[in-house]
């Protein structure tokens, strides 16, 4: 069974991202959302979640790592930013920290100030960051079907209280079928 619900009452997300969620978890009427206990997070400067596609790792990397320091340009600091990654080992993050970025990007048991920090999407469930940026979609367990890649990028979505950035494999672009603010 599917543990996914509906954001009904939400303590957490801006109102884009709650909606981002049900759409993502494919719940009933994600118009339905109907109150925010957090009332300031409905302004709509809110920045509104964003998917971007990459073709391969290569792709994904450099993207990432753009998006990161963009991040940091916009003045939103490192300390506030968490990457998250359906795996440990073979994650974007750990593949850039290998590449000489361990200075700004750590994994989150390592909560050092003034830097960007990463975990596995699993591993992350039931905390929050003010901004999750959401990296390789691409290569889950039973990929067959699109209930476990969905199940877990809710579980991601669900995690950003104010911005919230997903990279996303083309290749599940049309499984995925969500049809949201798409850049890069």
């Amino acid at each position: 069974k599917c543990g996914v619900r509906s954001l009904l009452a939400n303590c957490r997300n801006t109102e884009s991202i709650a909606m981002f969620a049900n759409v993502v978890g494919l719940l009933k009427q994600p118009e339905s959302y109907d109150r925010l206990l957090v009332k300031h997070r409905t302004e709509p400067s809110h920045p509104t979640p964003s998917l971007r596609y990459y073709v391969d790792e290569v792709d994904q990397d450099k993207m990432v790592l753009d998006h990161l320091l963009g991040l940091i340009d916009l003045g939103i600091p490192p300390s506030e930013i968490v990457v998250l990654s359906a795996s440990r080992e073979r994650s974007c993050a750990a593949r850039l920290t290998a590449k000489g970025f361990g200075k700004i990007l750590v994994p989150y048991r390592l909560d050092v100030a003034g830097q960007i920090r990463f975990d596995t999407i699993q591993h992350f469930k039931g905390l929050e960051s003010f901004c999750i940026v959401v990296t390789d979609i691409d290569s889950l367990p039973n990929t067959n079907t699109m209930k476990p890649v969905r199940e877990l990028l809710y579980t991601a979505v669900t995690r950003a209280v104010f911005r919230l950035d997903c990279f996303v494999n083309a290749s599940l672009e049309q499984g995925l079928g969500i049809h949201m603010k798409q850049e890069g």
